[in-house]
């Protein structure tokens, strides 16, 4: 199978969090031979750090100075990361637009971001710089939550079977197998006793309901897996009212080191994996996200 993981961009703010972001980046890289390049994202008009605010200065010269030093310190990051090769930029504007129009214009296969840094240029955290970019990326996320260092050793992949999360499977199986880490694929179903119109059904209805509706699901879902190449044992098929607590809880309970998802399905379950789903698996899972696109 061929790597999907060509070019990784990664977002850093020089916090601690970007910084296992960039170390996950670059075990990807080394694991599937895929070219990096770091990208901080400076603010327009940001100073630096303890310049008085009516300080007569040469702005120009002061911020090739200012940026310099953070090319400095972006190199200093890379090496303890050990991806001294890597390439390193320094953009001036909004973080989201300036990461994701690098991720575009680079053809950057995965952009990475820490789940908790908080940048001078924008809020890197979740709620702004990580949701906005997972809004409006035309490239796959991936949100680092934990340690970046450590290889994955248990992936969780949830499906909706539409296209969107059939490559999100063939992600997850990759990047799995890359590790030697064990992947599952999950589906979540909303089950016809936990609210809608057939709650108010008679119970056997309901119960016809729910026998037909998890035939129809454990039928999707071995397709679904034999399609990206997983194990039909490696399945797993959830009935809850929230889908995407149900894919988190279920990762909480399995200790599991990454999420899968695929963006805007549009299944059965259409409402599954649009934006405000996928940003409650982001904020709620206890694990690093990644979001692929098709």
């Amino acid at each position: 199978m061929s790597s999907p993981l060509q070019r990784i961009l990664i977002g850093s703010d020089l916090s601690p969090s970007s910084a296992e972001a960039l170390a996950c980046a670059a075990r990807l890289a080394r694991a599937h031979g895929a070219a990096l390049r770091l990208l901080l994202v400076d603010a327009p008009g940001e100073r630096g750090v303890g310049w008085p605010l009516f300080m007569s200065v040469d702005w120009e010269a002061a911020r090739a100075q200012h940026h310099a030093q953070l090319k400095a310190q972006l190199g200093s990051a890379l090496e303890a990361a050990g991806a001294p090769e890597a390439e390193v930029c320094i953009e001036s504007g909004w973080a989201p637009s300036v990461l994701c129009e690098q991720a575009r214009s680079w053809g950057a296969d995965l952009l990475v971001l820490g789940a908790g840094a908080h940048s001078r240029a924008a809020a890197f955290f979740l709620g702004s710089t990580a949701e906005e970019v997972l809004r409006v990326a035309q490239t796959s996320v991936l949100v680092v939550r934990g340690s970046g260092e450590a290889p994955l050793r248990r992936v969780l992949a949830a499906t909706d079977f539409s296209p969107h999360s059939e490559a999100a499977a063939r992600f997850a199986r990759c990047v799995s197998a890359q590790e030697g880490a064990s992947l599952e694929l999950l589906h979540a179903w909303p089950d016809p006793g936990d609210g809608g119109i057939w709650s108010v059904a008679a119970p056997e209805e309901r119960a016809r309901y729910r026998v037909e509706r998890e035939a129809e699901a454990l039928e999707a879902l071995a397709q679904a897996a034999a399609a990206a190449g997983i194990a039909a044992e490696a399945t797993r098929l959830l009935a809850a009212a929230q889908p995407a607590q149900a894919i988190c809880d279920a990762a909480q309970a399995d200790g599991a080191d990454l999420i899968v998802v695929g963006s805007h399905g549009q299944g059965r379950l259409r409402d599954l994996f649009l934006g405000s789903t996928a940003e409650k698996i982001l904020r709620r899972a206890p694990c690093s996200v990644a979001v692929v696109r098709a």
